[in-house]
């Protein structure tokens, strides 16, 4: 401001020098005039004129230096107060330096003590405490456990789940509970008289619930139990022939959990015909280890501080039975472990291959299991028995079980089947979708490196390798390799799909992935429900519609149809729309009962007709929505699962009809001299995977008849419909080590090739 009145004062000098120029010059001319004229008179009043005139301008220029000066004269002021504080601010940095220096000596003191403290702690562990829990853990692990079913929303059984609780922890033995919904098996607890051994771990400090282990009864999560032990209990000659078999999966899905049961397991056959008399198990530098003596009979039980480091060292101590390992959360690699039989352990997918490495050489085998996250119904299953125990208190997930099952599905929908981010305190859940929402512009972008062993920061909120029990080995084992990519849940697919605005270079890797099928059905559901975000040429009045011309007939331009947006099916258009959502493979309820404008989904990925319906009363007609990457010929639907479709809505006692709306992908291409033929219904009971991969008009590999029909020749009706998605060849992603999508080889060297992930 100082500066700019100076100008100012300058320019003012300047324009009082002009005035006096223009004043001299005038007064030349004047005289001038008046020698010409002799007009005295004259030359007087213009004189006077021109005083006046001068004086006026200089009074006015005056003013304002006046003013220009009490403006100085006020930033002056402000200066000084401006100057007074900054050398306020100096001294306060100088002792915040001073400060700063102090505590950064004291933390480097407190870390000092802390790592000395870390040295000398584990001389210090209370081994006679952890061997009595050792001795409790192999009675109840050895007694027979009590067995009972609960009934899914019965809280009469809840109350008696209480009472049998308290008795068999009386009784020293596990509780197995069985929950069930509907007569079907959702998943199995086991309520311990104490807490689990893993569960008492630091990496399981936050853990809800310590007394009570989950099981979950699919085929590929035995199989993978079953093959651990198989593995681990097979004894070698000093090291030789040793089997590894780690459990590798995203973060948070209870891996460490699941390695309990192998624990048990072992424990409770000790000694037993074709099992160890020997079981170890290592955790925060605590090994326990139970031995059978064979002049006594007994179980002898040892505790030992060792850390993982000075375990893995040859001959720090040996052992002859199975090793379980619970690895600590900041361990960067597993080396040679001292067990001369298998070894168990758990990794997450961060860099899982270079942990691991050391275990990869050598004579003995090392083979991965993939786990993968929770569905939705394990989870409310889990939820249910939690809640039952009083184990949910302080989650804010509710105090009565509608508000707490609501929940449950709230937060499997918004994070997956991450159960560390379920079953956990608010503050935890936010922070979790705080870190999805920051990862969502990295998502698949140019520094990406996702496959099997490395799902990196960005990847992992929004997808991980979900077993595949198409590619399981046998015997059901879920070796890496036996996977597919999905999304964590409909909402991040979802999202993924909102992202195609900014970004619609990722199509190109969600293909590479098998993602594209899935992030199809994610626009169509946020096309149907008028969600913001999405690309306007994917919203419903952009679609192109066509009639199914039947089986065995093309589809050509004739099949067209010019649908008014105003004149869409009343199932399509749908007025303020809201999901619901279902359990199970079937929608079971009278048609009658269910609402317009409301999107019907199943809270796992795949139901068994269609991935969602809606519903028109006045049309009386089921709409099922079919989002697919193949022809309608490749995915024929089944007459058996079509009339189980039919009964559990009642559609023939009430006089409805279903309409099938096939989605199709535009970048799929549609040329008409190889249109696709129309919607197909298979009259057998043979599978679809059979029908689209041997399958021939006239018959299977094996011979077999295989008939397909139309859909209008069991009484349904069907649209072929193509949405406007569009890849971007040019979007290039950083390759992975190995393909994502095939089971990655041990070898030291990592192949290279074109169709690297």
């Amino acid at each position: 401001q100082e500066s700019k009145l100076r100008d100012q004062e300058s320019k003012l000098r300047d324009q009082e020098s002009k005035l006096r120029d223009e004043l001299r010059d005038q007064k030349k001319f004047l005289r001038n005039r008046l020698d010409q004229e002799k007009n005295e008179e004259k030359y007087e009043e213009e004189m006077r004129k021109l005083v006046e005139k001068y004086e006026e301008e200089v009074r006015k220029v005056q003013a304002q230096m006046g003013k220009v000066e009490a403006q100085m004269g006020i930033v002056e002021a402000q200066m000084g107060k401006l100057e007074a504080q900054i050398e306020k601010v100096e001294a306060k940095i100088v002792t915040l330096d001073t400060r700063i220096a102090e505590t950064q000596k004291e933390i480097q003191e407190m870390t000092k003590k802390l790592e000395a403290a870390q040295d000398s702690a584990w001389s210090k562990i209370d081994l006679p405490n952890q061997r009595a829990y050792a001795k409790r853990v192999l009675t109840w692990m050895r007694n027979t456990p009590e067995k009972m079913t609960l009934e899914l929303g019965d809280m009469k059984a809840a109350e008696k789940l209480k009472e049998a609780t308290k008795q068999c922890e009386q009784a020293n033995k596990i509780l197995t509970v069985t929950i069930s919904k509907d007569g079907v098996e959702q998943l199995k607890a086991h309520i311990a008289p104490d807490e689990w051994p893993i569960f008492r771990g630091q990496k399981q400090e936050g853990c809800q619930g310590k007394k009570v282990l989950f099981q979950r009864l699919r085929p590929a999560d035995e199989g993978r139990l079953q093959h651990t032990l198989k593995k681990v209990k097979t004894v070698g000659v000093d090291g030789d022939n040793r089997q590894c078999v780690i459990w590798l999966g995203v973060p948070a899905i209870a891996k460490s959990s699941g390695m309990n049961m192998v624990l048990w397991i072992l424990l409770n056959n000790i000694h037993k015909e074709d099992w160890p008399s020997d079981v170890a198990f290592h955790m925060d530098s605590v090994l326990m280890v139970w031995k059978h003596n064979p002049t006594t009979g007994n179980i002898l039980i040892e505790c030992h501080s060792i850390t993982l480091d000075n375990l893995n060292e040859k001959g720090s101590y040996e052992m002859d039975g199975p090793l379980v390992i619970e690895a600590p959360e900041n361990a960067t690699e597993v080396r040679r472990p001292c067990s001369r039989a298998g070894v168990a352990l758990t990794t997450s997918s961060r860099h899982a291959d270079v942990m691991t490495k050391t275990l990869m050489k050598g004579t003995h085998s090392l083979t991965y299991a993939l786990c993968d996250p929770w569905e939705a119904e394990a989870c409310i299953a889990m939820a249910f028995c939690l809640h039952a125990l009083n184990c949910l208190e302080g989650l804010s997930l509710g105090n009565e079980w509608e508000k707490v099952e609501e929940n449950v599905k709230t937060r499997h929908e918004n994070v997956g089947g991450l159960l560390r981010f379920i079953f956990c305190y608010e503050y935890r859940y936010k922070s979790r979708l705080k870190n999805q929402r920051s990862a969502a512009e990295r998502f698949f972008g140019p520094e990406s490196q996702v496959w099997v062993f490395h799902v990196d920061f960005s990847a992992k909120h929004f997808i991980a390798p979900y077993i595949n029990p198409e590619k399981l080995e046998e015997g059901n084992v879920p070796l890496v390799g036996a996977h597919e990519w999905k999304f964590l849940s409909r909402q991040r697919a979802s999202e993924a799909a909102k992202m195609l605005e900014k970004n619609p270079s990722i199509i190109t890797s969600l293909v590479t992935y098998g993602l594209l099928f899935q992030v199809q059905e994610a626009v169509l559901i946020c096309a149907l429900m008028r969600e913001e975000g999405l690309k306007e040429k994917l919203r419903p009045k952009h679609w192109e519609w066509y009639d199914d011309p039947g089986c065995g007939n093309r589809l050509t331009p004739q099949n067209r149809l010019r649908l008014d947006p105003q004149l869409m099916p009343r199932g399509i258009e749908m007025k303020n729309p809201c999901k619901v959502f279902f359990t199970g493979r079937y929608l079971q309820e009278d048609v009658t009962k269910l609402k317009e404008n409301v999107l019907y989904l199943s809270l796992g990925w795949q139901t068994v007709l269609g991935e969602f319906l809606s519903v028109s009363h006045m049309e009386k007609k089921i709409f099922v929505y079919q989002v697919s990457t193949k022809l309608p010929k490749e995915h024929a639907f089944k007459e058996d699962q079509l009339k189980k479709f039919r009964a559990c809505l009642k559609l023939e006692e009430n006089g409805y009809s279903v309409c099938v709306i096939y989605f199709r992908d535009s970048s799929i291409g549609l040329r008409w001299d190889q249109a696709p033929t129309g919607m197909a219904v298979a009259k057998t009971s043979k599978s679809v995977k059979s029908i689209s991969k041997g399958a021939k008009e006239e018959g299977d590999s094996k011979g077999k008849h295989l008939e397909h029909v139309s859909l209008t020749d069991v009484g349904a009706t069907g649209y072929y419909v193509r949405a406007l998605l569009q890849p971007n060849k040019n979007h290039k992603m950083a390759p992975a080590p190995w393909n994502p999508r095939k089971r990655p080889s041990l070898k030291k060297e990592k192949p290279s090739g074109t169709d690297d992930g």
